[in-house]
């Protein structure tokens, strides 16, 4: 099932994600970015129920940055953008199509200019804020952050501290 980019439905979508970014290049103004406390959960919902992601499926994503002060909510952007442009440690889910016809929820990973792709299991009922996918996906987010691997659901994740490159003999 191809984005819907040439509809109204998709149409309104990719207008919108233009004048974003046509303000913030042009004016110089960007647009508040809101912190995002519980990440997981945060995605989770993004991926179940975001229709920028179900009307463009496999074209929009939503890109949440590491920042000083936790997360940001860096919006809807073009995939393509996304895994092209570069920039600061970041996350982006995606709802995509394989070539089955199946709607794959995909997360990408963005860590020191390196991306991880990662698809989670399709659900019959696209309902991915059961526990099996927020242990999944706090698995994955680990990468990027200290996630209590027994309580997923906690909000408060926090950024992983860098680990020293010489590490200290055992005392």
């Amino acid at each position: 099932m191809p984005a819907r980019s040439t509809s109204v439905n998709g149409f309104r979508y990719n207008a919108r994600i233009l004048t974003e970014h046509l303000v913030e290049r042009l004016n110089g103004q960007s647009r508040p970015r809101k912190a995002v406390s519980d990440l997981v959960s945060f995605l989770l919902a993004e991926l179940s129920h975001a229709p920028e992601l179900w009307v463009q499926k496999g074209y929009l994503c939503r890109v949440v940055a590491v920042a000083d002060e936790g997360f940001v909510d860096d919006g809807f952007v073009p995939l393509a953008y996304f895994l092209d442009s570069g920039g600061r440690d970041a996350v982006a889910a995606s709802v995509e199509v394989d070539d089955a016809g199946r709607i794959i929820p995909t997360v990408y990973v963005r860590r020191d200019g390196e991306i991880a792709e990662h698809h989670l299991e399709p659900h019959p009922l696209h309902d991915y804020e059961d526990e099996p996918y927020r242990r999944e996906l706090a698995l994955l987010m680990a990468s990027i952050v200290s996630v209590p691997p027994t309580s997923p659901r906690k909000p408060g994740l926090r950024r992983r501290e860098r680990r020293d490159s010489n590490p200290r003999p055992p005392a």
